[in-house]
């Protein structure tokens, strides 16, 4: 429970404030020498990704200034996370009636930022969870001396689309909801915490009307996606004859003994098999067989069984 909670408390530092991850690096090592490596290999492949997904915002940044064509509209950032090691809610679609679609200014970055995403990785595609994205509106208002003051509001991109619907010049909820495909009463649910400070909502439900409180001058935005590997793409940090073995040995012990943990295929195979990878590059390679229906998971990873013929 205590190694669960870790996980969710990390999950949400590292997408929402922007965690150090030197600094929840050493908190990471120490909780190993209490909880064990096993336990926090799901951890480790989560500071993993944050640290990959700096490189490839980089990389995508030197791309945009050399081609302007490629660039995003406005400036955006991904954190690519590994869809079988953060904690469900992070990687999970919405549910039915809180889906909705961003306002076009969002979506071409996304568009922009996914084109250029295949020119480093084309054998891999980004599923966008918005739910776990923010946009960066900055807005100019006058302060009581009369001068204009620049603020900057992180937003949910839910938020964010309204106001830049309302903006747009659509005037109540229901309008605006209408454009962003998603329910007024979802839509209003969300603004709510967010007035009277940036917007005012006059009225309730689909005929409330929207005013946004400052002027908006520009934005920016950060977005979280999972990272879905294509199928025929092997674990690179195996040799084709590594991976060959690790199959073959997987296959028979659940053929012969039944169900097991990714721990325990791990240490089998450790021992007989001469295999020197984490035990989070093990449950990478127990996913890939799966993804190749080599082997199954009847519960997402928590267990591993033979395929049924």
């Amino acid at each position: 429970a205590v190694v669960r909670e870790y996980r969710t408390v990390l999950a949400r530092s590292l997408l929402t404030t922007g965690a150090d991850v030197d600094a929840a690096s050493e908190v990471l090592e120490r909780m190993k020498c209490i909880f064990g490596e096993e336990a926090l290999a799901q951890c480790v492949v989560m500071l993993r990704d944050i640290t990959v997904s700096r490189r490839i915002n980089t990389w995508m940044e030197d791309r945009w200034r050399a081609d302007a064509s490629l660039a995003a509209p406005v400036p955006s950032r991904l954190s690519i996370l590994s869809g079988t090691c953060w904690p469900p809610p992070t990687v999970k679609r919405p549910p039915r009636g809180e889906a909705f679609e961003p306002h076009p200014s969002v979506q071409r970055s996304m568009d922009a930022m996914t084109k250029t995403f295949r020119l480093m990785k084309p054998s891999q595609n980004l599923v966008y969870h918005l739910g776990h994205g923010a946009v960066t509106l900055r807005f100019d208002q006058r302060d009581p001396t009369g001068a204009t003051v620049s603020t900057e509001e992180r937003l949910p991109p839910v938020v964010a689309s309204a106001v830049l619907y309302a903006e747009d010049g659509l005037t109540t909820v229901g309008a605006i909801a209408d454009r962003m495909k998603c329910t007024p009463a979802f839509l209003f649910s969300q603004l709510q915490p967010f007035a009277p400070r940036l917007v005012t909502l006059a009225g309730t439900g689909a005929a409330a009307h929207v005013a946004v409180q400052q002027q908006l001058v520009a934005s920016t935005g950060t977005f979280a996606e999972a990272e879905k590997a294509d199928s025929n793409q092997a674990p690179s940090f195996l040799s084709p004859e590594e991976l060959q073995v690790f199959e073959k040995m997987c296959g028979a012990m659940l053929k012969t003994g039944g169900p097991k943990t990714a721990a325990q295929i791990e240490n089998s195979i450790r021992m007989f098999g001469k295999f020197r990878g984490t035990a989070a590059q093990a449950k990478e390679v127990l996913m890939f067989l799966v993804a190749q229906n080599k082997i199954a998971t009847p519960d997402a990873g928590a267990t591993f069984c033979a395929v049924k013929t």
